[in-house]
């Protein structure tokens, strides 16, 4: 039962984000991509093979591993606008593990929650990307308003790869699932080895993301990569609460009333969520916006 839950739950679920990434967008695929679609299956792999204690240990590092995952979608929407895409998620890398470096010194699933939640509630209020892109206009004939002029550094960064602009945006869904499932068997397996704690950071790395931005980046330009980043981190308030819930309540619960109470946790959060992003849209265009000068 264990080997299916390591190897068969995480690449259905990256081949359903796959799907949604094509068919409904960036924006879509991020919020699904922010669930816990690896650390999940994680948690639950540990919950059924090792002792309540245990798995409530690697609930905490997942939550306080969340936070590479933050600051790698937040970094990424902010480089990108101008820097292309390996030195952008390089870049980013370096400054997700710097934040958990920095986070590591928290004890116990709430502080770090909160941590993360403050970092995306600030994060959204400011977000480098308008919500919605406005529609590409054409460019004006050359004959009636002289020649065209070169595209400002904003427009290229908002433009997919001119080799790519083609190309389908069919994502690397085999790639996606081997590394994911990769990921979770591997962790799942070294927690006595490495410890509980360690090994749901190390689950909660933005590997993937690593991988699905630039890809993105490319395929749709830095404002679909934003986009993508965006869904991803309004997805996380939601999946943080689930590990949290779970860190705190497997110690008194039994394993199975203790999922239960994080998957209620995670599906309120789910609908919560896309309410609390539309006030810090309206707060973060309200702070945008100039006042009159009179």
């Amino acid at each position: 039962m264990t080997i299916l839950l390591r190897i068969g739950l995480t690449p259905i679920a990256f081949a359903l984000v796959t799907w949604a990434q094509a068919s409904f967008g960036d924006r879509i695929g991020g919020r699904l991509i922010g669930l816990p679609v690896t650390t999940g299956p994680f948690l639950l792999a540990v919950c059924l093979t090792a002792s309540r204690l245990t798995a409530a240990h690697a609930a905490i590092g997942v939550t306080t591993g969340q936070m590479s995952v933050i600051v790698f979608c937040v970094a990424y929407a902010w480089l990108a606008r101008g820097m292309a895409p390996v030195p952008t998620a390089l870049t980013s890398l370096a400054l997700a593990l710097a934040s958990v470096l920095a986070l590591s010194w928290l004890h116990g699933p709430w502080p770090a929650a909160a941590a993360v939640w403050t970092v995306i509630g600030v994060s959204l209020l400011l977000w480098p990307w308008p919500a919605r892109r406005p529609p590409v206009q054409a460019p004006p004939a050359a004959d009636a308003r002289g020649p065209e002029r070169p595209p400002s550094a904003q427009t290229q960064a908002d433009m997919p790869h001119p080799r790519l602009a083609g190309s389908s945006k069919r994502s690397p869904a085999l790639t996606r699932a081997l590394i994911s499932t990769c990921v979770v068997a591997t962790m799942a397996t070294l927690v006595p080895v490495l410890g509980a704690r360690p090994a749901g950071v190390i689950t909660s790395a933005p590997v993937l993301l690593s991988i699905i931005l630039p890809s993105t980046h490319r395929l749709s330009g830095a404002a679909g990569a934003a986009e993508l980043a965006r869904g991803t981190i309004v997805s996380m308030a939601a999946t943080i609460s689930f590990s949290a819930v779970l860190a705190s309540c497997l110690p008194h619960m039994a394993v199975a009333s203790a999922l239960l109470v994080a998957a209620g946790a995670l599906v309120t959060l789910i609908v919560v969520t896309p309410l609390i992003e539309r006030a810090l849209l309206q707060a973060g265009s309200a702070l945008s916006r100039p006042e009159p000068v009179f």
